[in-house]
């Protein structure tokens, strides 16, 4: 994971492992939210991470502190992001 250089533009300067991760529900109500994630494991199509949330995100987005959550790419008008798969 830390050769991955589609990466770096995600990473917490100085802690390789720790990406910026957006939150965020198809309901209306949910405003998105930038958290932060430790990657700790690749699947084997490379598309998709495993990491540990490292903060309690401020809305209920039934994900906590601790958890290990999916990550993958998302393509944007606004460009390439980092999210949360939660369902």
């Amino acid at each position: 994971i830390r050769n991955r250089v589609d990466l770096d533009q995600f990473r917490a300067p100085g802690y390789f492992d720790d990406v910026s991760v957006v939150l965020f529900l198809k309901d209306e109500n949910h405003v998105p939210e930038i958290v932060w994630v430790r990657l700790e494991e690749m699947a084997e199509d490379s598309t998709t991470f495993q990491g540990v949330l490292l903060n309690e995100p401020d809305a209920d987005f039934s994900v906590h502190e601790g958890d290990m959550i999916t990550v993958r790419f998302a393509e944007h008008q606004d460009g390439r992001y980092l999210v949360a798969d939660l369902g």
